[in-house]
Formats: C-alpha cells, structure tokens, sequence
C-alpha cells in the first residue's frame, strides 16, 4: 500500500510541476506528442493525465528510462532528479 501511494503521489506531483512550469501551448504539445489529442491542458480526462503521469513515474521508479517521456525544463529535471533518489 506504501508502495502505490508513493506512485500516486509522485505521479500527481510530476502533473503538478508539468503544468505550473510550461506554457499551455507546451502542456498540448506534450500531450499530442504521447498520443493525447486535446486542445486545452485542462481538458485531458483525469484518467489519461494520471496514466501519462504515472508512466513516467514507473520508468523513473524501476530505472528502465525509455526516453520517451523526459523532462523539458529544470524544475521537472530537479522532480526528476529527487524521485530517482
């Protein structure tokens, strides 16, 4: 039970940061980019922003990296950074 609230936290946290950090305009395009079309940030179903969210976190947590879903500024590079700790 630790183990999922740790990833949920962490999930809702890297959203968090993602949008207070980029612009909307950066929010859609990296959404467009992992297969989430939407015109608005806030119109991303909670579902499909915690999914995203918790697919980077799992690649973070277990240390896979695929590179595909990475970090664009340094806040999310410094979030990054302290959940691989």
């Amino acid at each position: 039970m630790a183990l999922v609230l740790l990833v949920h936290t962490s999930a809702c946290t890297f959203w968090l940061v993602k949008t207070l950090t980029c612009t909307p305009e950066e929010v859609v395009e990296f959404q467009h980019s992992h297969g989430f079309a939407h015109d608005r940030p806030e119109a991303l179903p909670l579902k499909d922003k915690y999914l995203l969210a918790g697919y980077y976190i799992n690649t973070i947590f277990t240390t896979v990296g695929f590179g595909d879903v990475t970090a664009v500024n340094s806040e999310e590079r410094v979030f990054s950074v302290r959940r691989g700790l």
